[in-house]
């Protein structure tokens, strides 16, 4: 009886233990911050040393579309509790969708988002002028547009636009910013996202306690 009341101590201390790493509730008091979307968000591998004030979560997938956010947003979603949920979509689904589809599908993630997570500041980042998606770009361009629109019409919506800081003043894409397959984001790249990001984020707890 001894031992077996032993066992389930251990058993629940560490249980509880591997919960304080993974639980998105566990956040000792600093505000979180999920980042999802897809290879944007997943190959984002300096978000501790930008955001070390921050709990962060990273639920990127890579090559993720929309729709499969949608599928699967209560996993990614909304089994956080975010102060912030930083947002790279859209990219995917403009190679086989047209941006008005997209719209769809963003305005029903949007309203998700606004009523189950009403408290939520929800940051959406422009897409980015990868070079190898350059014939896209007239698509992107529309995306954005209404990206930007959502920051317009809801107070907790804030758009980070990403594209005009990646593009020279010749209108030439800056080929600093992405990895040789002129597709996913370099060092550099990140490195000016996140300190884009950051400072929205900055901005809106100025904002919030003025």
């Amino acid at each position: 009886m001894k031992n077996s009341l032993i066992l389930s101590l251990l058993i629940t201390l560490v249980f509880n233990c591997c919960n304080k790493v993974t639980d998105p509730e566990d956040h000792n008091s600093e505000p979180v911050i999920l980042f999802t979307g897809s290879s944007t968000i997943a190959m984002w591998r300096n978000l501790d040393s930008y955001f070390e004030h921050f709990n962060i979560y990273n639920s990127g997938i890579s090559g993720i579309t929309t729709d499969r956010m949608i599928k699967e947003k209560e996993k990614i979603i909304f089994s956080y509790n975010p102060s912030f949920i930083v947002m790279y979509a859209g990219e995917n689904d403009l190679l086989s969708i047209s941006p008005d589809e997209l719209k769809r599908n963003m305005d029903y993630l949007v309203e998700q988002i606004q009523f189950r997570l009403p408290d939520t500041q929800l940051l959406i980042l422009s897409l980015k002028p990868s070079p190898y998606r350059k014939s896209k770009h007239p698509q992107f361009i529309k995306a954005n547009y209404f990206y930007k629109e959502y920051a317009a019409k809801y107070s907790n919506i804030h758009f980070v636009d990403i594209w005009n800081p990646m593009i020279n003043h010749d209108n030439s894409i800056n080929g600093i910013y992405f990895m040789k397959d002129s597709l996913h984001l370099s060092e550099q790249g990140y490195d000016l996202i996140s300190e884009l990001t950051l400072n929205k984020i900055l901005l809106i707890q100025q904002t919030k306690e003025n």
